[in-house]
């Protein structure tokens, strides 16, 4: 029936007729019924109950429509596939009586206040055991759902035994590196002592034995006394990186100027640079740069910088070192003419371990630690560094520092 505005509008009519004494028809009488609003609110209803049986039959989620004791009034293929068996089959059996025998019963006083109404749902993970025996962890809600006539449940179970296995591979790796730092510690601690101690006796007494001995006997003394030198040097850049890595270094801040300590710092390298015939410039653009600086980091990037710069500068070159200032931020920079770095070893010049030649054919000595522990030391005091440089032509280093005045 179309309406006045014309919509179209769902009604029932009825006729009755009306009838004289005689029995002949006097007149007829009809009503009509507005179903409209009934027939939309079934036709809502109905679009519902395809909408959730089209979410039900192709949800990626198991889907159990559970009675009040927990049977299972209905399963959707998803459910059956997980448990490997047909929909058909899991009517009527016990919910609870799907998951692994040791997990069964564990949950039931949930399930029986949500059927109380003491609770809209509740979520548990638990083994469940597919039809070969076979198990898997699945991810169960149940939320309560009014159904027609009774109070009904609709579980959902969410196969996560990837996740749980994927958890299980954190755990151990957690636990395999626990064990690997606790290692690894031990193993610093022990070469700190065990190391150092008798590694300080023989620097000592190659020492002695240099200035005693001559000819052949002098040399092997001086090739001695350098090696343990140098091994003790690789051993402080071990213990000290790992200490940075481990988070337990906190340098102090003390007030100092920054030219001053930078210029004893290259006094301490003047007669290294003299005897590799290379010209150590210092050349600040400032008098003084006085702030409250850790002084001891400070010192120990600039000291690690030089020691690069010099270790790859041909007789001939130049090293320079330049302080200056700008802004509220102070420029420490160390520029040689040395080697330079190859543009593809420029992203990886910071790690551990690493120059640019390496393994038995590499041309300098040196642990590969030392700019490692610079850009670890130059974060842990809030700076910033640069690398500038030209393979052939040389390398500039820039670190940037805060000024705490």
């Amino acid at each position: 029936m179309t309406g006045r505005e014309g919509t179209r509008r769902w009604v029932r009519i009825r006729g009755e007729a009306r009838y004289a004494d005689d029995g002949s028809v006097e007149k007829m009488v009809g009503t009509v019924q507005d179903l409209t609003e009934r027939h939309e609110m079934e036709e809502r209803l109905r679009a519902s109950e395809e909408r959730f049986r089209g979410l039900f039959e192709e949800a990626a989620l198991g889907i159990a429509l559970l009675g009040p004791d927990g049977t299972i009034v209905e399963a959707n293929p998803e459910l059956a596939s997980m448990l490997g068996a047909s929909p058909e089959a899991l009517r009527g059996h016990s919910f609870s009586a799907l998951a692994h025998p040791e997990d069964q019963g564990q949950h039931q006083d949930l399930f029986n206040a949500l059927i109380r109404g003491e609770r809209e749902r509740y979520e548990v993970e638990k083994r469940f055991v597919r039809h070969d025996n076979t198990a898997f962890w699945g991810r169960v809600t149940v939320s309560s759902h009014k159904g027609p006539g009774r109070p009904e449940a609709i579980g959902m179970v969410e196969d996560i035994s990837g996740q749980r296995a994927y958890e299980r591979q954190l755990r151990d790796a957690k636990q395999e590196a626990e064990e690997a730092s606790r290692l690894k510690s031990a193993l610093l601690a022990n070469m700190s002592h065990e190391i150092r101690t008798p590694l300080t006796s023989i620097i000592g007494f190659t020492g002695v034995l240099e200035d005693h001995l001559t000819g052949t006997n002098a040399r092997y003394a001086r090739l001695a006394h350098q090696g343990g030198k140098r091994l003790m040097d690789t051993l402080d850049s071990v213990l000290q990186l790992s200490k940075l890595e481990a988070g337990v270094t906190t340098p102090d801040t003390e007030r100092v100027d920054l030219v001053a300590q930078a210029r004893e710092t290259c006094m301490l390298f003047r007669s290294q640079a003299e005897d590799a015939q290379i010209d150590l410039r210092f050349d600040p653009a400032v008098d003084a740069l006085p702030g409250r600086w850790a002084s001891t980091a400070v010192q120990r990037v600039l000291s690690n910088l030089l020691s690069n710069a010099l270790k790859f500068t041909p007789a001939g070159g130049t090293v320079t070192v330049r302080i200056d200032r700008a802004g509220d931020v102070a420029t420490m920079v160390v520029e040689d003419t040395g080697v330079g770095i190859s543009e593809e070893d420029r992203s990886r010049i910071f790690e551990a371990f690493t120059q640019e030649s390496e393994g038995l054919q590499r041309e300098h000595e040196g642990s590969g630690l030392g700019l490692a522990i610079v850009r670890r030391l130059v974060d842990l005091i809030g700076g910033q560094i640069d690398l500038e440089s030209t393979k052939g032509e040389g390398t500039c280093f820039t670190v940037r520092l805060p000024i705490d005045a």
